[in-house]
């Protein structure tokens, strides 16, 4: 995503920024609103929120690897 579309970070990174919970909860939210699947969190992103773990170390963010 960074090379891509031109994002200063990856999606996965700022979900770590953010955190897990807080964007699972928004895309249940919108999924709820509009019944879209583009908007169903993935089985990933749910496991994450619930165990309230992170995608990457925090060493790897910090040097940006």
């Amino acid at each position: 995503m960074t090379k891509g579309v031109n994002y200063p970070k990856g999606l996965l990174t700022w979900c770590d920024e953010l955190g897990a919970e807080k964007v699972y909860a928004q895309l249940r939210e919108l999924q709820d609103i509009y019944g879209e699947d583009r908007y169903r969190p993935s089985p990933l992103l749910r496991k994450h929120a619930e165990n309230k773990t992170r995608f990457f170390s925090s060493s790897i963010v910090e040097k940006g690897v």
